[in-house]
């Protein structure tokens, strides 16, 4: 019984902990869409419709400001300015809230910036092999590992592993992530794509 209690406490505070970055992003979505219809409704008020598809036209033109604005964000995020204003927040901010670099890690997937912040990879302790997250490299040549418990991924601990117990797997994190959630289940396919010997690490 106390095990069973247990196990759905850690599920519960682990869920919360993981969908607080989204909560958090969708709240301030909410917000920002509220204060740029607030704005705009002046421009919207000249349009000779109020409504688009049930939606006001004051709030489709917000959202179509915030996307053209997320969009010139993205162009300034590019450049070697942008990248080190968006590493400066990162630092004091970002990487402070829980989950974030793993969230980061599954939403830049396919891209060199995913690939460099989080790797999946397997972890052998003894007779045992787990499935964890490379987080860095640390100075002394070991390799910050997150071993997730199943179902929640953003609950785990932290291990420091030198390289020979760790073997990189070729997949996403979010895909790696799927299988934690559903308690094992596709690992048969996700072991298949090992990495090849010798891959470097960050």
């Amino acid at each position: 019984m106390r095990r069973i209690l247990r196990f759905i406490k850690t599920t519960l505070v682990g869920g919360v902990i993981f969908l607080l970055p989204v909560v958090l992003t969708i709240v301030l979505l909410r917000q920002a869409v509220a204060l740029v219809e607030k704005i705009v409704r002046p421009v919207a008020a000249q349009v000779p419709v109020a409504s688009v598809g049930g939606m006001r036209v004051a709030s489709l033109i917000a959202i179509i400001l915030l996307i053209l604005v997320g969009f010139f964000a993205g162009l300034v995020a590019s450049t070697r300015p942008g990248r080190r204003l968006q590493g400066m927040l990162e630092q004091l901010v970002l990487r402070k809230m829980p989950g974030y670099t793993l969230l980061k890690g599954a939403t830049e997937e396919g891209t060199a910036a995913g690939a460099d912040e989080v790797e999946v990879a397997l972890a052998r302790f003894d007779d045992n092999t787990v499935l964890g997250y490379i987080m860095e490299k640390n100075a002394d040549g070991t390799l910050t590992v997150f071993v997730p418990s199943a179902p929640t991924p953003a609950v785990g601990s932290v291990f420091y592993l030198p390289e020979d117990r760790i073997t990189r797997l070729d997949v996403p994190v979010a895909e790696a992530g799927k299988v934690i959630m559903r308690l094992g289940v596709g690992s048969k396919d996700l072991l298949q794509k090992k990495k090849a010997a010798g891959n470097p690490a960050r």
